[in-house]
C-alpha cells in the first residue's frame, strides 16, 4: 500500500470513529460520481476543520477565502493548512513557526491564507500561496502546503503558457541570483511549473517554505531535488522546508494551553496516524538541508 492509500485508509477510519460520520462522500471523475470513504458529504465539509477552532475560523475573516473544489476531502491540503496555522494565529503563537524556520526574532505584522502573488505582473492568473507571513523588518514568507499529492504540476508548452512565461516570470528571472540560469529558460520552467512559480518569489527579503510529510516520499524527493538542482547557493539559504511529523511534535512540546494541546493532538491523530510511515529521529529545525 502506498503513502496516499495508507493516509486515505487512516482518514476513513478517523471520519467514522472520531467524527462519527458514517456516510461516504463523492468524487466527480470523468462524468461519474465515485463514492469514497475518505471524503465528507459535501454538506458536512466544515467538519474538515478540527473542532476546537472550527467555530472561531468560520466566524472570522479568514473564512472569506475561496475554498478549493475538493475542500470536503479529508486529505485536502487547504484544510490541513488552516488546521496547522489558524490556532497559532488565534493564540498569538506564530513565533513557533518562525522559530522553526530560524527566522531572526521580529514581529509578525500580518498573516493570511490564500495569498495572491504581490510581485507578478502580466497576463493570466497569479500564483496563489497557501499561507503567508509578513514580518516587521519587511521579510515576506510564502508557504506551499502538500499532503497526499503525488507530484507538483507541470504546464503545457503551448503558446498560452509561453506568453505567460515571457510576460510574468521572465522579468522575475532576469539577473536572478537565486535560481540557476538553466532554469530561467522557458522549457525548463514549464517542465517544473508549479515549483518554479514558487521559487521565482525568492528575493533578498523573501523566503519560500514547502510544508509536507516526510513520509510522502514522492513529494519530499521532488522538493529536495528542486533545492539541489534549481537554486544557487544564495537561493538555498532562502528556501526552507517544514516536515509535518517533527513540526507537530515540536509544537506539542512548546505549547502550554490545554486547548492547543488538544487541537494538535487531534491534528496528529487525523493527519499523521499512519504509524508505519512515521519516521523517527527527524531533524525538527527547518534548514536549507533536507534531512
Amino acid at each position: 500500500m502506498n503513502f496516499q492509500d495508507k493516509v486515505k485508509a487512516a482518514l476513513s477510519k478517523y471520519k467514522k470513529e472520531s467524527l462519527n460520520i458514517q456516510d461516504a462522500g463523492t468524487f466527480r471523475y470523468k462524468g461519474k460520481d465515485l463514492i469514497k470513504e475518505h471524503i465528507l458529504p459535501i454538506e458536512l465539509k466544515n467538519q474538515n476543520i478540527l473542532q476546537h477552532y472550527r467555530d472561531a475560523f468560520f466566524t472570522s475573516r479568514n473564512s472569506e477565502i475561496d475554498f478549493h473544489k475538493y475542500f470536503h476531502h479529508l486529505n485536502s491540503s487547504q484544510a490541513l493548512c488552516i488546521n496547522l496555522f489558524f490556532p497559532l494565529m488565534v493564540e498569538s503563537k506564530l513565533n513557533l513557526i518562525t522559530d522553526l524556520l530560524d527566522v531572526p526574532e521580529t514581529l509578525i505584522t500580518s498573516a493570511c491564507f490564500e495569498k495572491e502573488s504581490d510581485i507578478e505582473v502580466g497576463i493570466g492568473r497569479k500564483t496563489n500561496f497557501d499561507y503567508f507571513l509578513q514580518l516587521s523588518d519587511g521579510t515576506r514568507i510564502y508557504f506551499e502546503i502538500k499532503y497526499t499529492e503525488a507530484e507538483f504540476g507541470k504546464a503545457k508548452k503551448d503558446q498560452e503558457h509561453r506568453k505567460k512565461f515571457t510576460a510574468t516570470y521572465l522579468p522575475l528571472l532576469e539577473d536572478n541570483r537565486f535560481i540557476k540560469p538553466e532554469y530561467c529558460d522557458v522549457d525548463a520552467f514549464l517542465d517544473s511549473y508549479q515549483i518554479m512559480r514558487n521559487l521565482s518569489h525568492i528575493d533578498d527579503k523573501s523566503l519560500v517554505v514547502f510544508v509536507c510529510p516526510k513520509a510522502n516520499k514522492k513529494i519530499h524527493s521532488q522538493v529536495q531535488a528542486a533545492r539541489e538542482n534549481v537554486l544557487t547557493d544564495q537561493g538555498k539559504i532562502k528556501f526552507k522546508t517544514l516536515l509535518l511529523e517533527p513540526t507537530i511534535d515540536e509544537i506539542l512540546r512548546q505549547i502550554e494551553t490545554s486547548k492547543l494541546q488538544e487541537h494538535y493532538t487531534e491534528f496528529k491523530e487525523k493527519y499523521l496516524n499512519y504509524r508505519e510511515c512515521l519516521i523517527e529521529g527527524t531533524c525538527v529545525k527547518a534548514t536549507g538541508n533536507m534531512p
